[in-house]
């Protein structure tokens, strides 16, 4: 059944956009405490129970600023927690009810309210409640009669009834998303009412509030009386699908069961969960918290493989980083060989970047150096020790015979013509323009050997004039044929 609200449907299309607008995980404020009372003494107990026959009344209670083990708390921006909407949602277990009157006892002058339940929800909605200082209040009194089965009464962050109905309270506290103090999310600690038409149930004793760490297993151990002398099954009403709930042991009278969990990385935060113990005929439920503890991992850098460069090369090698937990990573690199230099990428919460610059002279030493490439979250690191190898030109790329490179390219003054032949025989390496005309001749060997050549190319000429600025080109002409390229001098 459906309580036709008092305020325009616009107010719901707001309620729907904050409600979307707010994070997936909002900062939690310490818990607050909401409880059912049945026998009007202003406490919840195990005497607070639903009736088996006639009506129930039930007193809707909410301590703003004290959870249920009486520690005060306190808005983390430094504001009361105050009330100045609240809204909440029963749920019946085991059994079916049918739901009276609720009568609201807090004042909303300009208020607005909405109703709505079946046979085993019940959603209450105030809004526009004048702000009313943090503390203790009697939010409303609910009756209702027992339709079927065995119902206990728990509260509940949401129901069926509606996609937007939530157990919360409105408050000033800016430290929260949309001022919303959510049950489940932002506070966990609530009491209902079992049901009243078991002789000695089993009484389970409150949970602690459970710690537990990502990517680990904690337990925690769970202890049922009965009078009767009854055995026990321990189970999960509600909770984080990390976490289980089993029997341990039972034997007449007394058992233990376990509650388990089981977070996988990315599940750190706050939790609420609803336990329950049986004798085979009668319940008991209580609700707890759990703390999942972040735990941080380490960034984790790209495998590089090992860099080989040939003299005279000029060339740029990425390394890459990521970091699952989302944090900004610092690269850097230790031990680069001095013609490399580290330049420093993007780096951020989803990953990271560096860069070295190679620029090989072409008489660098042929041989190998080792150097060390990191990534730190500030935290945790990843490093990688990387081979950098110099070769002769072709002992990377595999650049066949006469096939050359000019370096540096461009050139100021003077530079060199590196490659290598397969065969003995004759060798030469001739200078032209970009008119094709011949103005050098750099190398003419009539039996040069195998091997790798480097042949100087003087821009700055000291037996005669010096080349000037422009584009030109060399030829190589060898046993293996010819090839050619092109290259600048810039004064």
């Amino acid at each position: 059944m459906f309580r036709r609200p008092r305020f325009p449907a616009w107010r719901l299309g707001v309620v729907a956009a904050v409600w979307l607008l707010l994070p997936t995980d909002p900062p939690r404020v310490p818990a607050q405490y909401i409880y059912l009372d049945t026998n009007g003494d202003g406490v919840h107990t195990d005497e607070d129970t639903v009736g088996p026959v006639g009506t129930t009344t039930v007193d809707i209670w909410l301590h703003t600023n004290v959870n249920k083990d009486g520690t005060v708390v306190t808005c983390g921006s430094g504001e009361e927690l105050g009330i100045s909407s609240y809204s909440f949602v029963l749920h019946a277990v085991g059994g079916t009810v049918t739901w009276g009157a609720y009568t609201n006892n807090v004042p909303i002058p300009r208020g607005c309210f909405a109703s709505m339940f079946d046979a085993t929800d019940f959603y209450e909605y105030f809004c526009e409640v004048p702000l009313e200082p943090a503390g203790l209040y009697r939010l409303g009194t609910l009756t209702l009669q027992v339709a079927g089965g065995s119902p206990s009464l728990l509260f509940a962050p949401s129901t069926p009834l509606n996609g937007l109905a939530r157990t919360e309270f409105g408050t000033q506290c800016d430290a929260i998303g949309s001022n919303t103090a959510t049950f489940g999310t932002q506070w966990f600690d609530a009491d209902g009412a079992r049901y009243g038409g078991w002789i000695n149930p089993p009484l389970l004793a409150q949970p602690p509030t459970m710690t537990a760490a990502e990517n680990a297993r904690t337990d925690e151990t769970l202890t049922a009386t009965d009078a009767d002398g009854g055995t026990f099954i321990f189970s999960r009403l509600s909770g984080p699908p990390f976490l289980t709930v089993g029997t341990s042991s039972s034997q007449p009278g007394i058992g233990t069961g376990y509650v388990r969990a089981e977070p996988s990385y990315d599940d750190s935060g706050w939790y609420w969960s609803e336990v329950m113990v049986s004798d085979g005929a009668a319940s008991d439920f209580k609700s707890f918290r759990t703390h999942v503890v972040n735990v941080d991992r380490a960034p984790v850098l790209a495998p590089v493989k090992a860099i080989c460069v040939e003299q005279g090369e000029v060339r740029s090698v990425r390394f890459l980083a990521s970091d699952a937990d989302h944090d900004s990573i610092i690269m850097s690199a230790r031990g680069v060989p001095p013609f490399g230099t580290f330049v420093a990428g993007i780096s951020g919460p989803y990953g990271g970047y560096g860069r070295i610059d190679f620029n090989v002279p072409p008489d660098e030493p042929v041989g190998s150096t080792t150097m060390t490439l990191v990534a730190d979250d500030g935290s945790l690191a990843d490093s990688q020790e990387v081979e950098v190898r110099v070769a002769y030109l072709g002992g990377c790329s595999g650049r066949a015979p006469l096939v050359g490179r000019v370096a540096p390219n461009p050139m100021r003054s003077f530079g060199k013509l590196l490659f290598w032949t397969s065969k003995v025989g004759r060798l030469r390496v001739t200078l032209h323009d970009v008119q094709g005309r011949l103005v050098r001749v750099l190398l003419d060997d009539p039996s040069a050997a195998i091997g790798y050549h480097q042949v100087g190319i003087d821009a700055a000429y000291q037996y005669g004039p010096s080349l000037p600025s422009g584009v030109y080109f060399y030829r190589i002409e060898g046993e293996e044929g010819a090839s050619s390229g092109r290259f600048m001098i810039v004064r």
